[in-house]
């Protein structure tokens, strides 16, 4: 009797868990299609039964974000960590959700703590480096692009990102450089190309002030340049770059 009441319970906790299991994935494939409101209701359903699982936490939190819900969306991925601290996966994101909702002093230091804890996870330093470009501290970016670019050569981000000091420091020259070099590991990338074009409607202006025959050149390389950004994102920032670089005189 006692063999059969053991069967019979673990037979109802499998039948559980593989319930479980199909309402995840039903809300994971909502995620997908965008249907993010449904989504939620669907794991809200999950977390009301186990409310302890990093995978609906972490889900809801994604979840959140996409619908413009910060704070809910930062309290889930809280919950994941909580349940689920050895895995730097949440960390990174609501670092991101941090820096996104443009809470950037708490998004460099949650990035930093977060370091602390994996101080080889990659992308926090890279993330790091971000931010601080942000904050105006290009000297201590470029001593973390420099470890990230020997330790991922054929990762076009640091590189991207140290063409950005070039521009704030109006050295164009670098700044074009280091972004073809960028753009030769990834050719079709959007963010490449779109900072190609902001420099070079920048190098247009500069030249069309001096008037010199070359400026016209410049303006059809951003035009080009912001064209491939455009196909290949729907970003606001790129869309209303294109918007403005094609108001200038051909």
């Amino acid at each position: 009797m006692l063999r059969i009441s053991i069967f019979f319970l673990i037979s109802l906790l499998s039948f559980g868990q593989e319930q479980n299991l199909l309402t995840y994935e039903k809300a994971l494939d909502e995620f997908k299609k965008s249907e993010f409101q449904k989504s939620i209701e669907t794991i809200r359903e999950l977390i009301l039964k186990d409310g302890t699982k990093y995978e609906y936490h972490y889900l809801a939190a994604h979840d959140y974000w996409s619908l413009g819900n910060y704070k809910s969306a930062i309290n889930h991925f809280q919950a994941a960590i909580k349940f689920k601290p050895e895995d730097p996966k949440a960390y990174i994101d609501l670092v991101k959700l941090f820096e996104n909702s443009k809470n950037l002093k708490t998004a460099l230091s949650f990035c930093e703590s977060s370091i602390e804890k994996f101080p080889n996870e990659y992308e926090l330093k890279i993330l790091q480096a971000g931010l601080l470009l942000k904050f105006g501290r290009f000297e201590f970016v470029n001593s973390i692009l420099e470890k990230l670019k020997t330790e991922n050569p054929n990762d076009y981000r640091p590189i991207l990102l140290e063409s950005n000091i070039y521009f704030a420091r109006k050295d164009f020259e670098k700044a074009e450089l280091t972004l073809k070099w960028a753009n030769s590991l990834s050719p079709e990338n959007p963010f490449v190309n779109n900072n190609l074009a902001i420099l070079h409607e920048q190098i247009y202006l500069s030249l069309i002030q001096k008037k010199s025959p070359d400026a016209k050149q410049k303006l059809n390389q951003a035009l080009e340049e912001i064209d491939i950004a455009a196909k290949n994102s729907k970003e606001p920032s790129i869309l209303e770059n294109q918007k403005r670089i094609l108001t200038y005189p051909k």
